[in-house]
């Protein structure tokens, strides 16, 4: 596998195979750290404030995880000291409700953790 640096911020990923994973569902806690050794990707809906506490990635592997909130909405989510936010940010409004927040993380150099966003 070949990586390229596009910039200090990005770096393009040649994929050398597809995969398929069912989602590793996470139970809501006011903190969370989910546990990478199950797999790539992980899902958790919010019913209150939530942090997502460190990690440990394997090598430069990279990983997805899925948050919604319940149909209150307005709950506040924040990282734990070793996440080093490149781009996005995560919507804590009343009329959040079921916003798709996207977090995608590849462990190199710290964590680097893109957040998106959609309805």
């Amino acid at each position: 596998m070949t990586r390229t640096l596009i910039n200090s911020n990005m770096i393009e990923r040649e994929l050398s195979t597809a995969f398929y994973q069912t989602a590793n569902a996470i139970p809501y806690a006011t903190a969370v750290t989910p546990n990478l050794a199950l797999g790539n990707i992980f899902t958790t809906t919010m019913t209150g404030d939530m942090t997502l506490n460190n990690v440990s990635p394997v090598g430069n592997s990279s990983y997805f995880y899925y948050i919604t909130m319940d149909g209150t909405g307005g709950y506040t989510f924040a990282l734990a000291s070793n996440w080093n936010l490149i781009s996005g940010a995560f919507d804590p409004t009343p009329n959040a409700v079921n916003i798709l927040n996207f977090l995608t993380f590849v462990g190199q150099s710290g964590i680097q953790l893109f957040i998106n966003q959609r309805p």
